[in-house]
């Protein structure tokens, strides 16, 4: 009813998120003398990888990658105006893969067969993951415990809930969450972790408040 009092109240909370799958930044490179030899051996080592994803039964639509390109080569010793030093044909091939056990023998393969380079990965945590669930619900109780209260300091009882509103799960952006993400060196033979991580979720309740009754 109009002028009744109402307390809003927001809660946030993190449970524990066991990634759904991995993307790994691959890269193959080559400088030569000339370009036309940097694009052959990169070109090459660019086909091996391919081979070996199709070998790892890697759906090709979990991958995406750009052409080779050619570029000229200065030693960063030198003044650039010395002229160019050779050519570096270069490609990135990003690829989505299901577990850490594929993510190790793709890293092993690649290293070994084609000298790429993992340049980036990162876990992801798809919107569906249940631990975006578990964190609203934990979020949804602290929000009703803290309301509670400060109902209570200021006198009245919790009343019935009017209102409520998340927001977007794991930093207010739609689409998957990117966990634990970073450059890295990757060698054959090292193999590649899981892990766990937190995801977050944030709720705003808007309670009524009710007179307490007066003791008799």
């Amino acid at each position: 009813m109009d002028g009744q009092p109402t307390l809003t109240v927001r809660g946030h909370a993190t449970a524990p998120a066991k990634p759904d799958f991995l993307i790994v930044h691959l890269s193959v490179s080559e400088t030569a003398a000339t370009s036309a030899e940097a694009l052959r051996i990169a070109g090459e080592r660019w086909t091996r990888l391919t081979a070996i994803l199709d070998h790892l039964h890697i759906d090709e639509r979990k991958r995406s990658g750009s052409s080779i390109n050619v570029n000229p080569y200065y030693e960063p010793s030198r003044d650039p105006r010395s002229g160019i030093a050779g050519w570096t044909a270069s490609g990135q091939l990003t690829v989505q893969l299901a577990s850490a056990e594929t993510a190790t023998r793709l890293v092993d393969r690649a290293a070994v067969d084609t000298d790429a380079q993992v340049s980036a990965w990162s876990w992801i945590v798809a919107p569906d993951n249940p631990a975006h669930t578990d964190a609203a619900v934990r979020a949804v109780a602290q929000a009703r415990a803290r309301a509670q209260a400060l109902a209570a300091a200021l006198g009245h009882e919790l009343g019935a809930l009017l209102a409520a509103g998340d927001s977007e799960p794991s930093g207010g952006r739609l689409g998957p969450r990117r966990l634990m993400a970073g450059a890295i060196q990757m060698s054959a033979g090292v193999p590649v972790q899981e892990g766990w991580a937190d995801v977050s979720a944030s709720v705003e309740l808007t309670f009524a408040l009710v007179a307490r009754a007066a003791s008799t």
